[in-house]
């Protein structure tokens, strides 16, 4: 399978992003994402947000909270309490 975050992308190196953070910071905002490498090896990439690209963003944190919050209230708590729980973890029940 073709990695498809490697074309068309540059290639920054942590000593170069730490000593001109600000020129990739200007250049991310302005679109353009990069292959974040360290010793020569890449370890990740950078890309601009979704809304520094105009995209729709699928939610957020307090959309997920929501979703977990409504499932737990939604279940049964396997434990009466806090102290039931920490016996049941340590195998005294």
């Amino acid at each position: 399978m073709r990695n498809v975050y490697t074309w068309s992308m540059g290639v920054v190196s942590a000593r170069d992003l730490k000593q001109k953070t600000g020129d990739f910071i200007r250049r991310l905002r302005a679109g353009e994402p990069f292959v974040l490498t360290y010793r020569g090896r890449r370890i990740g990439v950078i890309t601009p947000s979704m809304e520094e690209r105009g995209e729709a963003v699928p939610g957020t944190d307090d959309d997920a909270w929501a979703k977990v919050e409504a499932a737990l209230e939604a279940s049964e708590p396997a434990f009466a309490d806090w102290q039931e729980a920490t016996a049941w973890v340590r195998g005294r029940s």
